[in-house]
């Protein structure tokens, strides 16, 4: 149903994931959601994120009112995120969906553009090339970045170890450069120290 009046374009999205609630909102040809409830601009910021790279690249068309479920779980341990890329998965997978229900072809570019919006412009993009792509690859930042799809090495065997504890990827990016630009000012005075960031040992 519309939601709050705002205009015949009512939606609704739904995660399923650790406590995140269900939230109806309007969206609006630029890509701007208005949500009937506020707080639901948080949690969702990844599909505000999606919604204005698509729009950039022309107004939204009017279409049919529609529902969203995201479904990250596998992605979790309880409450815990696993650290394999849930954000860039979710990233590729709603640009697919919502490019085809505007009538668009899928354009991995803007995934990578909306990836970036939602993490303030940092990482490097290898999470959504991997989620496009696939299987195993070689991987060159850039604009745009280079993907060359490689074969898996016979006998070579991979195994995950979850640790327990989660990490954010942004907070440790900015650490990371923080780190570099210290490192550059340090080498500028002539110190030999370095020990990388913090935690990186």
């Amino acid at each position: 149903p519309p939601v709050g009046g705002e205009s015949d374009r009512g939606c609704r999205v739904e995660a399923l994931g650790p406590a995140v609630e269900p939230a109806a909102f309007a969206l609006a040809a630029d890509g701007s959601l208005a949500w009937a409830n506020a707080a639901a601009a948080d949690d969702y910021r990844l599909l505000g994120a999606v919604t204005e790279i698509l729009a950039e690249e022309g107004p939204l068309p009017d279409a049919e009112p529609f529902g969203l479920r995201l479904d990250t779980a596998a992605f979790y341990s309880g409450a815990d995120k696993l650290g394999l890329g849930s954000s860039a998965a979710l990233t590729v997978a709603l640009t697919a969906a919502l490019a085809r229900h505007f009538g668009r072809p899928f354009d991995e570019r803007l995934a990578h553009a909306a990836h970036r919006r939602l993490q303030g412009g940092a990482g490097s993009g290898l999470d959504v090339a991997a989620s496009i792509a696939g299987g195993l690859i070689r991987y060159v930042a850039g604009d745009p970045p280079s993907v060359q799809p490689l074969d898996w090495p016979a006998g070579l065997e991979a195994l995950f170890v979850w640790t327990g504890r989660s990490a954010r990827t942004t907070p440790r990016v900015r650490d990371y450069r923080q780190w570099l630009a210290d490192k550059g000012r340090a080498d500028r005075h002539g110190s030999g120290a370095d020990h990388g960031p913090a935690g990186a040992r």
